[in-house]
């Protein structure tokens, strides 16, 4: 910054060829805004702007007569067009027009394009920092790179984003590009970072895997001629419960349903009740067998038809519910 600032004062303003952009451009744009405090502005209307948004940000932390950031950027780079879309006295027309006359008037001009990177490199603050172990720290962050460790105690250029902590841009002394490091490129996450499908699959995978563990101890269990396991029923709803209930003594349902019933000795010798494991195929049975209801069976019934997740277990079950709600009113 020392020697363009010498070399400006060195140079003639005769001689000088670029036009002052800042007084052109950016603060004929500022004095449009009515927050514009200059030196050839009224003091009392300088005092007071200054005093009204100083009250509201200490206030509500913002101030009306401020534009956002966003929109600031906006409005530069809109003076900018502007700017270049402009007559220009010393062109005779704007630099807009003069560009695309030149390239009419001299179609093999060889133009030094700036690549994307490196007209970033023109915006990008740059501080000096010493590399330690491949690592340079910058305001509490430490960025990592490889190739850094091969200039550990050595004084290193780190440009930086303003917008953008995740990287920084490291430089020898001479300029030249070592690397990008990383921010906390040498650490390896406890728990990787998952997307929102990625965990989704993981929480079905741990389920299928955790069933599966639990019917394959009912089976070892079993095997070795033990008593059967009852399973622990996962965290669900009490509606999901009784259907999971259902689904897995569905097959034990339609034995006991679908079993031929033994020929009785004699027409008179009624056909003996079964032992029932489960309420469902109690319910199941008094629904084919409404003439062997009793009294007791009856008062057992009632009350359970009027549990909606009772319901829910017989309708699962293919279990005929009207059939029982029949049976029930015509022994009323």
């Amino acid at each position: 910054m020392e020697d363009v600032v010498a070399w400006a004062v060195e140079v003639d303003a005769s001689e000088r060829l670029f036009e002052r952009v800042h007084q052109s451009c950016l603060v004929r744009a500022a004095r449009e805004l009515p927050t514009y405090i200059g030196a050839k502005m009224d003091e009392e209307a300088k005092h007071r702007v200054h005093k009204l948004t100083r009250a509201d940000i200490k206030m509500i932390g913002r101030s009306r007569l401020l534009m956002s950031f966003d929109d600031f950027r906006e409005y530069v780079g809109a003076q900018v067009a502007a700017y270049n879309g402009r007559r220009h006295s010393e062109l005779g027309m704007s630099p807009l027009d003069r560009w695309e006359r030149l390239l009419r008037d001299q179609p093999d001009t060889m133009i030094d394009r700036l690549a994307p990177e490196e007209a970033a490199d023109l915006f990008r603050p740059t501080v000096e920092r010493v590399a330690r172990r491949g690592q340079v720290e910058l305001w509490t962050n430490i960025y990592f790179l490889r190739d850094l460790e091969h200039h550990h105690g050595e004084t290193v250029q780190v440009g930086f984003d303003l917008h953008d902590a995740s990287q920084v841009w490291v430089r020898d002394q001479a300029g030249r590009l070592i690397g990008v490091a990383k921010l906390d490129g040498n650490k390896v996450p406890f728990m990787p970072a998952l997307t929102r499908a990625e965990r989704e699959q993981q929480i079905r995978t741990k389920g299928r895997r955790d069933r599966l563990n639990r019917d394959l101890a009912v089976v070892e269990a079993e095997l070795n001629g033990g008593p059967a396991l009852i399973e622990h029923a996962s965290r669900t709803t009490v509606d999901e419960f009784f259907l999971n209930a259902a689904r897995r003594q569905l097959d034990a349902l339609e034995t006991v349903s679908g079993a031929p019933t033994p020929a009785a000795a004699n027409a008179a010798e009624a056909p003996a009740r079964p032992i029932f494991g489960t309420d469902h195929q109690f319910a199941a049975w008094l629904a084919v067998n409404p003439g062997q209801a009793t009294s007791t069976d009856l008062a057992w019934l009632k009350p359970r038809l009027a549990d909606p997740h009772f319901l829910l277990l017989l309708d699962a079950c293919s279990i005929d519910v009207e059939a029982l709600k029949t049976l029930c009113r015509e022994a009323a």
